[in-house]
């Protein structure tokens, strides 16, 4: 985690400051690297590859602040993740996604463009199946979604994904409720229900919440277009409503 991603992307070649910029810093979206997707023509036949959003957003590219200073959400760091562990491994990430899951969520695989989606997906995409890249390129059923969730919350690698980070100037400072983990964020209070580590996103033609609320996994997804907020305003109602009746 501390190690500088210099080694896979060097100054050398153009990949700014790379020596000041931790692994943790991608995972904690506290990089300074600027997020490609605001800088694609998002349409379905705008192809891109995962090296051309490297090199549109960060190579040569100023960052936005000190690496570890702040936090601003950013799909390239994902892309550079992805790629660093292809480079690593010599595999591809689709390859290392469906080993690492195919005991637990068989139906989990990056988006190849060549449908087979499970029902519920939206048709046909907003934009190119290629944009999200390594930031949200994943699909697979919900019930899948959820076993892949709970078996990264029971494995040792979470406990250090859920040490809640403030980097210094994070606007997240000014809402002592939300936190920034590893690869995942974190509320300290979820819908009364205590600390909870959750992801959400807005992929287009859909978001989606997924949450580890007292040990148990909750996903919310949707196809209409509400929006994130209003989105997490049901989210927490559903956990509340659900938590306190004691369900299973």
């Amino acid at each position: 985690m501390s190690a500088p991603i210099a080694r896979w992307f060097p100054e050398g070649k153009g990949f700014t400051r790379s020596r000041d910029i931790m692994v943790q810093h991608l995972m904690l979206n506290s990089s300074g690297i600027r997020d490609y997707v605001p800088m694609l023509a998002l349409h379905p036949d705008s192809a891109v590859t995962v090296d051309a959003t490297i090199d549109r957003a960060y190579r040569g590219k100023a960052l936005l602040f000190d690496p570890g200073s702040s936090f601003e959400y950013s799909n390239t760091n994902f892309n550079l993740l992805g790629r660093l562990l292809e480079i690593e491994t010599g595999l591809g990430l689709d390859s290392l996604v469906c080993t690492s899951f195919a005991s637990v969520a068989p139906s989990l695989r990056y988006d190849d463009g060549r449908g087979r989606y499970p029902r519920g997906y939206a048709k046909p995409w907003p934009y190119h199946w290629s944009c999200p890249g390594y930031g949200g390129g994943l699909i697979g059923t919900a019930a899948d979604t959820m076993r892949a969730f709970a078996w990264i919350a029971t494995q040792p690698e979470f406990e250090r994904m859920t040490r809640w980070s403030k980097p210094d100037g994070s606007p997240e400072q000014s809402s002592p409720d939300h936190l920034l983990g590893l690869g995942v964020f974190g509320r300290r209070d979820l819908a009364g229900c205590g600390e909870a580590a959750f992801y959400d996103g807005d992929l287009g033609p859909c978001q989606m919440i997924l949450a580890r609320v007292r040990g148990r996994v909750f996903y919310i997804a949707t196809t209409h277009r509400m929006g994130l907020g209003p989105l997490n305003e049901l989210f927490s109602r559903l956990v509340a409503c659900d938590t306190n009746a004691g369900t299973e």
